[in-house]
């Protein structure tokens, strides 16, 4: 398993992989999929330095994918690594591709004189056990996020 920049070359199959993820999301298939949105999501991954995108391969395949991006505190300059998006098929789930993805998130993180990161978790997919694989990464739950629809 390889975790590396995600790359223009990437983008059909990371823009596929975030149309399975939105699919497969109770909370975001409430939405409209607006694909290019994404994309310019993903673009931004690409070549704004405040931005990381990240992609888990294997056997030549785009298996998972992670985007994030640095942003300071409403209240302070500190910084903190927040993601946008964090997905991994459901045939890789259980291999390390999320543990690399998040990994080498954190090593971005840090390499970018950040030293806190964010994941949040509003996929309602799997939310129990992603909670528990983070907590094993030494996260710890720190907010809650209310949702109501009108």
């Amino acid at each position: 398993m390889e975790v590396r920049p995600v790359t223009n070359e990437d983008m059909e199959k990371v823009l596929a992989l975030g149309a399975a993820m939105w699919k497969e999301s109770p909370t975001f298939s409430s939405h409209p999929l607006d694909l290019d949105k994404f994309r310019n999501l993903g673009n931004l991954c690409i070549g704004e330095p405040l931005f990381m995108g990240l992609v888990a391969v294997h056997d030549m395949e785009v298996v998972g994918f992670w985007g994030g991006s640095i942003q300071s505190f409403w209240y302070s300059d500190d910084t903190i690594v927040r993601d946008y998006v964090f997905y991994v098929t459901p045939k890789h789930r259980g291999s390390s591709a999320a543990y690399r993805l998040i990994k080498a998130a954190e090593l971005w993180a840090l390499n970018s004189g950040v030293s806190h990161i964010s994941i949040g978790l509003s996929s309602a997919v799997d939310t129990d056990k992603t909670s528990c694989f983070f907590k094993k990464m030494g996260y710890t739950h720190n907010v809650t996020i209310l949702d109501k629809r009108l």
